[in-house]
């Protein structure tokens, strides 16, 4: 929609622009304005004149359509001039010239607000300093007062006016803005979880040492305090499950107060374990198991595990 109308405003501007340059209307600062001066500004955001190639030979200059709408029309091109409203819209006539120009017109010199429709060549483009560009009329407020307000036609739909697209672009960018400061929340918050995770492993690393899953025992495993991925202590190693090769196929953890969950024993697969050693030998493991998982874990029992394997085992 927004693409739509922009596109044919500024179309029909670029096709006026040969017209509005030759106008008497245009001031003589602007008529002067030399090409590398191209980008000028205006207080209400930047009103620019640009040089452009059409499918004519010679190049020509202008200003885009979309860039006049929201512009102040004021009364002179002094600084304390009054502003006589904003452009709203822009008429364009059958020949595709620019010939008037939709202003709601508020506040001037007490004039009530009421949209009215200025003959385009009532405005000048004045140069009124060397960074700002300026849209002027002569239009009295005895002219405003007596002008007829301006209707929009009832079969032109409401959602093509500029106003509403304007709105929609607050909308947008007060719902990008707001979507910027959340993922930037969520991103500030996730490294300080980040930042508080490696903080608390390097802690808890402190003094211990990898040890190689083959070098690990039955017998020096056995009561060794079992911890999550987060470091949070989650119970301790009650048995092994050896294989016929004499190899340690499980470990079966006693898990107890991880977070609400009630004490039972889980078999967890040997190689889903990792095993540290702290200065005097002790062995501490550490589970890549989440609190979903052990809730949903089916208890170990020693009768049933070898045929049960598939369903006991976590990590199998």
């Amino acid at each position: 929609m927004l693409k739509n109308i922009l596109a044919t405003t500024a179309l029909a501007t670029i096709l006026s622009t040969s017209a509005m340059a030759a106008s008497s209307t245009m001031s003589d600062n602007d008529k002067a304005m030399p090409e590398a001066n191209a980008q000028t500004q205006t207080e209400n955001s930047n009103l620019f004149m640009f040089e452009l190639h059409t499918l004519a030979e010679d190049a020509t200059r202008g200003y885009l359509a979309s860039n006049l709408i929201g512009k102040y029309v004021y009364t002179s091109e002094a600084e304390d001039a009054e502003t006589v409203g904003d452009i709203n819209d822009i008429v364009i006539n059958e020949q595709g010239q620019v010939s008037a120009v939709i202003v709601g017109a508020g506040g001037f010199l007490g004039l009530g607000e009421k949209d009215v429709a200025i003959d385009f060549s009532r405005l000048q483009m004045a140069a009124v300093d060397e960074d700002e560009m300026r849209v002027i009329s002569d239009v009295t407020k005895e002219e405003l007062e007596a002008a007829k307000e301006y209707t929009r036609p009832d079969y032109i739909p409401d959602w093509m006016t500029t106003s509403s697209v304007r709105e929609e672009i607050n909308e947008v960018t007060g719902a990008t803005e707001e979507t910027r400061e959340t993922v930037r929340n969520e991103a500030d918050t996730k490294m300080d979880e980040a930042q508080t995770e490696r903080a608390a492993y390097d802690n808890w690393m402190e003094g211990k040492t990898p040890v190689e899953n083959g070098t690990v025992t039955a017998e020096n495993l056995e009561g060794a305090p079992v911890y999550n991925a987060k470091n949070e202590e989650i119970g301790e190693v009650a048995d092994v499950v050896m294989k016929t090769d004499g190899s340690i196929e499980a470990a079966i953890l006693d898990i107890g107060g991880f977070l609400g969950i009630g004490e039972k024993p889980v078999a967890m697969s040997f190689e889903q374990l990792k095993f540290f050693a702290d200065e005097d030998g002790d062995l501490s493991v550490q589970a890549s198991v989440t609190e979903e998982e052990l809730n949903n874990a089916a208890v170990y029992d020693e009768t049933t595990y070898a045929d049960q394997k598939d369903t006991q085992l976590i990590g199998s």
